[in-house]
């Protein structure tokens, strides 16, 4: 496996990682709505309070989606500015970081790959 299909499989299941967090999303929203409109048939009087609350819970989530998205972007931002404050404009093309699964920023680190081997 090359270094660039790493990197591929790398941004992939992030990109994979962002869309399931938007499609749960959506996928809440949808049940809210069918679950409301159900509830609203079985019991009118249960609405007022499921409805409001599970709507609530929709939003809140809708916050958290947005939050980790906006986490990801300022991880992303602080890594070009510690770059461009050590003197380089950009990230050095050999140095890569990702995102573990703990959400902490890891340099990616492969000695067999050189920069002359990175813009082939």
């Amino acid at each position: 496996m090359t270094y660039e299909d790493d990197e591929l499989k790398e941004i992939k299941r992030q990109v994979d990682a962002k869309l399931w967090r938007r499609g749960l999303l959506g996928l809440n929203f949808i049940a809210w709505l069918i679950g409301t409109g159900i509830l609203a048939v079985v019991d009118a009087a249960a609405v007022e309070i499921v409805a409001v609350t599970w709507f609530g819970l929709v939003l809140f989530h809708g916050m958290m989606v947005i939050l980790w998205e906006r986490r990801d972007h300022e991880i992303a931002v602080e890594v070009e500015r510690r770059a461009q404050a050590r003197g380089s404009e950009k990230l050095k093309r050999d140095r890569l970081y990702r995102l573990s699964d703990d959400g902490e920023l890891v340099e990616v680190e492969d000695e067999d790959d050189t920069p002359a081997k990175l813009h082939r």
